[in-house]
């Protein structure tokens, strides 16, 4: 999947400084990770978890709380249109990032479904949210996150709008990734719920 980007748009995230982008296909259960556009620099930088890894346990609490319109998408991921058409069972989904600071980073993802789906923009959508990162040791951090997802309406369906936020400990993996657990509350509508989150980047 490649994403073409205007080059006054390219400008103003490569002004911005420490932004990373990716368009990437990601698994149903876990979101893709970002390639980056600007390479960081700062020494700070490496004692931190990656960004897309630090938001994984938001977005699939936001993603999860959504159920599926498509017709292509199931548990196994997409159908044989798209392994006809992109020749992937993943659904299309692409994320950003934007550094504040090292601790401090916006988060932007969207999932617009299968592709060959002829349904799949019923349930596309896209969201975006904030995290911050405090390091308790070298090897373990504490991160405070809270964003939203937002599917609109399409052909008399209802647009949903969920919300999400919690605490979350990452530690580090193997081969560069990281493994997260936490508690978060989810909100979609009047019906709020606790869930236990948990997440890995490999």
């Amino acid at each position: 999947m490649i994403t073409v980007l205007r080059p006054g748009l390219t400008f103003a995230l490569v002004t911005l400084g420490g932004v990373s982008i990716a368009a990437a296909q990601g698994s149903p259960s876990a979101p893709p990770a970002t390639t980056p556009v600007v390479p960081s620099t700062t020494a700070s930088d490496s004692k931190m978890p990656p960004p897309d890894a630090v938001s994984l346990p938001l977005r699939l609490s936001l993603l999860s709380s959504v159920f599926p319109v498509r017709r292509a998408s199931g548990p196994s991921g997409c159908g044989a249109e798209s392994v006809a058409m992109a020749g992937t069972i993943f659904p299309t989904q692409f994320y950003t990032e934007i550094r504040l600071t090292p601790r401090l980073v916006l988060h932007g993802f969207s999932d617009l479904g299968c592709p060959g789906d002829s349904l799949a923009a019923v349930g596309s959508g896209a969201g975006g949210g904030v995290s911050y990162t405090a390091p308790l040791r070298s090897d373990l951090w504490l991160v405070g996150s809270a964003g939203t997802y937002v599917v609109p309406a399409h052909f008399g369906s209802t647009g949903r709008r969920p919300a999400a936020g919690g605490l979350d400990l990452v530690v580090p993996g193997q081969n560069g990734g990281t493994w997260s657990t936490g508690l978060g509350i989810t909100s979609a509508g009047r019906n709020q719920r606790v869930v236990v989150r948990a997440g890995g980047t490999f």
